[in-house]
């Protein structure tokens, strides 16, 4: 069972215990609706963030993308400053086993969805590739190994499982086959031990006024192919009427600062379809949590649709 949210005076007495804000009255208030609970803290040094991951999944989560900043903040990667608690610990523990994390806030927006703003979105993606990419193996080997079968595999169990159950089961038993079937006969082409974002879609990288972009909502890190997180690229662009030129400018901003071979490019489409899969499943498990939970029976099958189309368009179905 998932732990209840946690009352924000009852959050905040826990964090002042727990971390040093260098003042003697923070306020807290409870910011977006999401996977987890988001709450700003404002202190006279400046504004906080507060992640609060509940139940064993949300925990987990948490707890990870802590790590990640942790690791993180001895490499060139941009990423929010991680407050760590009063004992050096990267985030602690409620007494119900909520995990909380606090980092910076990071104020910023996403870049302009026009061909130049993707491209800088493809050059904040290498660039992160390339910091995250010189950790140590001991923090390398903390990152969960990305399994694309295993998420098209648990994204399917939660649509068949969600409010729209009955039309999901029938129309995604042939899509399940088509993208683990092109996974397998193009695994040699895709596989790398590298490191990845794993949630690296347009409003994760903000844009402060004048500077570089900062990469936030790191609890998906992975060990794994890059051109996941070049797929979620692509489909970033899936808000659009005209896509190709967006993508391609983001891959090419991509590629102007690091190195991705032409297998790798191939593979994408197949990819895209995971990252879709991904998304749907999602929103199918946490129905209700997100402002955009209105119509279960056109948001899912309006994501079908376009799921079908990301197979015979991109993958050849």
């Amino acid at each position: 069972m998932v732990a209840p949210r946690i009352p924000v005076r009852e959050l905040l007495d826990l964090l002042v215990a727990q971390y040093n804000f260098g003042d003697c009255h923070p306020t807290i208030s409870e910011s977006v609706a999401g996977r987890h609970d988001i709450y700003r803290i404002k202190t006279n040094s400046g504004e906080l963030i507060a992640k609060v991951g509940r139940g064993a999944s949300g925990g987990a989560a948490v707890t990870r993308e802590a790590l990640a900043l942790k690791s993180l903040t001895a490499t060139a990667a941009a990423v929010p400053r991680l407050l760590l608690g009063s004992e050096g610990q990267a985030c602690v523990l409620t007494p119900d086993g909520c995990a909380v994390l606090v980092c910076e806030a990071i104020r910023g927006r996403p870049v302009a969805e026009t061909e130049q703003g993707f491209a800088r979105y493809g050059d904040a993606l290498a660039r992160f590739h390339l910091a995250i990419d010189r950790l140590p193996a001991h923090d390398r080997a903390a990152f969960p190994e990305f399994d694309p079968i295993g998420v098209v595999t648990r994204a399917v169990v939660a649509l068949c499982q969600g409010p729209e159950r009955n039309s999901c089961s029938i129309r995604l038993a042939p899509l399940q086959d088509f993208v683990i079937g092109r996974l397998k006969d193009t695994q040699e082409l895709w596989s790398q031990d590298a490191l990845g974002h794993g949630d690296a879609h347009f409003f994760n990288l903000l844009f402060r006024d004048g500077g570089n972009g900062c990469w936030i909502d790191l609890e998906d890190m992975y060990r794994g192919p890059i051109v996941y997180d070049l797929a979620t690229l692509v489909w970033s662009t899936f808000r659009q009427r005209r896509t190709r030129p967006l993508w391609d400018a983001g891959l090419n901003g991509y590629v102007r600062v690091a190195n991705v071979t032409n297998d790798q490019l191939n593979c994408i489409g197949v990819f895209v379809a995971v990252r879709h899969l991904w998304w749907l499943g999602l929103h199918s498990a946490a129905w209700g949590q997100y402002p955009m939970h209105s119509d279960s029976v056109q948001f899912f099958k309006e994501g079908l649709t376009l799921l079908e189309i990301i197979c015979r368009d991109a993958c050849g179905m």
